[in-house]
Formats: structure tokens, sequence, C-alpha cells
């Protein structure tokens, strides 16, 4: 924020979100719901749901988010705008509240990848990348996983934008991460799981705020944290120190090295798929939801697609695709090389540019 502020940016308030920023919904039970302004009685995403929400419904241009696990991206894509996911480590984590020093960073939304550049120069200074243009680009379709389950509108979009890429002179290479499936969802969460009371504990003692990390977890207000402490991070199913080491230094390194050589075995640019399993759900829709007839945890269906980056140290981007029949944004998700993060928002312009932005909402 220094970086920002040094630069002659302008703080106007802060935002809600979900509470202590580990969900993907933004219903905030302490503070009170955070609504989609393209429909009221929807979800923004989260958790960096008001950030979206104020980006999207034109009270700022641009607003700092947070992003474990896919915080920035999905509401980013659920409000119609653009999220920034930076490689890990590549902006300074001083002040976030943390969940997973491992996973954490601080990310971008704004109205255009444009704005997201600007603002990553000024907290990341380096050399411009050149611009990107779509002929010649090399971008993987991770069909397993990725496009597994979908919202059948959102499916149908997501292929229709495929296809204006390809017809635009972009080489879209058809190949899985190898592992991929196997590996993911196994690795994010006892590194997560394990590191958030820890570093909690770690940041209240030394916030000065004389808050204890009994006392922030008696204080939950949201049942959906009561009950992840309750049994993931405290409780009988909370990770051992075993497992955790497993994952930091086994699993992880395995999946960034699967996403290296896949990167390098198609020379590809950056793979690209849908941001969200679905266009933005009704507040209230429970922990259950339903996708394409199928019953899923709602919270694993946010995480699936954004998840991976985190692990993996990505960086990633979110850019809007279009508006459903309902009037509801849906994302596409760039994920580029570790460290390519210059190259990963010319690469986000270029497509911006092909698929348009999208029109405000109707603001009430």
């Amino acid at each position: 924020m220094a970086r920002l502020v040094g630069a002659g940016a302008l703080v106007l308030g802060k935002n809600g979100l979900h509470e202590l920023a580990h969900g993907t919904t933004s219903e905030n039970a302490a503070f009170g719901v955070i609504r989609n302004p393209y429909d009221p009685t929807r979800i923004p995403g989260g958790s960096s749901g008001g950030t979206a929400v104020a980006v999207a419904a034109r009270m700022a241009p641009a607003g700092l988010g947070t992003d474990t696990g896919g915080s920035v991206r999905i509401p980013a894509a659920l409000c119609g705008i653009a999220g920034f996911r930076p490689t890990t480590g590549r902006y300074p984590t001083d002040g976030v509240v943390p969940i997973s020093h491992t996973r954490d960073t601080p990310g971008f939304l704004a109205r255009s990848v444009l704005d997201l550049a600007l603002l990553d120069g000024i907290v990341a200074p380096g050399p411009e990348a050149a611009p990107a243009t779509l002929p010649g680009l090399r971008l993987g379709v991770p069909r397993a996983l990725f496009y597994e389950g979908l919202d059948p509108e959102l499916g149908a979009l997501v292929e229709g934008a495929l296809g204006r890429l390809a017809r635009a002179g972009v080489t879209l290479i058809e190949a899985d991460v190898e592992g991929l499936e196997g590996r993911g969802s196994k690795v994010a969460g006892p590194i997560s799981d394990y590191e958030f009371p820890r570093d909690l504990a770690a940041y209240l003692a030394a916030s000065g705020s004389g808050m204890t990390l009994e006392q922030v977890v008696a204080g939950l207000a949201g049942e959906d944290l009561r009950e992840t402490f309750a049994h993931e991070v405290r409780g009988a199913g909370a990770p051992t120190e075993a497992a955790y080491r497993e994952a930091l230094e086994v699993g992880r390194p395995a999946l960034q090295a699967a996403f290296r050589a896949h990167f390098e075995r198609h020379r590809l640019d950056a793979l690209v798929f849908p941001a969200t399993a679905q266009p933005a759900r009704p507040i209230g829709a429970g922990a259950e939801i339903e996708i394409a007839g199928r019953k899923v945890k709602a919270f694993a269906a946010d995480l699936r697609n954004p998840r991976p980056a985190t692990v993996a140290a990505l960086p990633a981007l979110a850019v809007p695709l279009a508006l459903t029949r309902a009037g509801l944004p849906v994302g596409l998700e760039l994920d580029g090389p570790s460290g390519s993060d210059r190259r990963l928002l010319a690469i986000g312009r270029a497509v911006e540019e092909l698929l348009g932005r999208l029109p405000g909402p109707r603001l009430r």
C-alpha cells in the first residue's frame, strides 16, 4: 500500500470481505452479506468480494485484495472485472492478515488489464514486457479438471471464446498437466490448514492488538469458519506436521515441476480455462450446490480451477468473458509460468481486446 500511496494513489476506504478472508462467497456473518452488483440476490465471490463490487460498480477504478486459493480471481470473474494474482513472493505481504505464508499474496482487481499492469509496475518495478499479439500465441487447454463439471451455459461461452482465439491466430494446445488431479487438492489443504492457525497466532502476537488466536476463534460469527476451525484446522481432521512436511517438501515441488515441464514441453505462453465452474449463485445457497445436475461441495467447486496456481506459485489472471442470458458475468483465467507476470499481463491485454469489456451493472 505504501508504494501505491507514494505513487499518488488515493485510498477511498476499506471493503467488506469473507470473514478472515477464508471463503469464496463474501457472505460475512459478522458485518453483513456482500451482494453482486449485477444481481443483488447473488454472491460476488470471495474472499475479496467487497473490492470486486466496488470496482465493478464504478466506485473506484481498482482495488487491493488477497489471494490464497482464488480470492482475487473468483470475485473478479463473478463481477465482470479483471483480477491478478502475481507469482507468489512478487508483492510484499506486510500487514496482510495471513492464512498461509506459503500460498498468500496480495493481488489487484481493476476494470482493465491495462490498469492491472500499471499497478503491478508500481508495486514490482521492472522492465516492461513487449506487447503480445494473438497470432503465434500458444495457449494450453488443460481439459482434465479445469473443464469438467461446468455449468452448461458457461461451458458454451468458454468454447466460443476458444474458437475466437483460434480464429485470431492463437494456437491452442489440448494437453493436460501430468498428475495434476492427484496432487493439487492433496497438497493445498495440508499446507494451508497447518499454517493458518500458526500464522494467524504469530500475526496477532506481533500486531500489538492484544488479541489471541483463541479469542479470534471464539468470536467467529460464520458457521463455515467455526466448522473449519473445529475440524480441518484444529480438530481431528487437522493435518499432522508429517503430512504438512510431505505436502510442502515433496508434493508442492512435484506439482511445480509438473507445471514447469508442461509449459516447456508444449512451448506454452499460458494456460487458458474457465475462472469458475459456474456464474454467481444465489446468496444462501449453502455448503452443497448443484452444477450441471450434480451435487458438489460449494467451497471445493469454487476453488478447483484457481487453486493449482496458488500451490505452484504461478501468476494467474482472470479476464471478463461474457454475460450469461441472465446477465451474470463469467470469466476466463490465464495462468503463466512462474515469474512471467509482465508477459502474462501483456497476453491478458491482447485477450481482453479480442473478447471486449463487459457493460457495467445497472445499479439500482
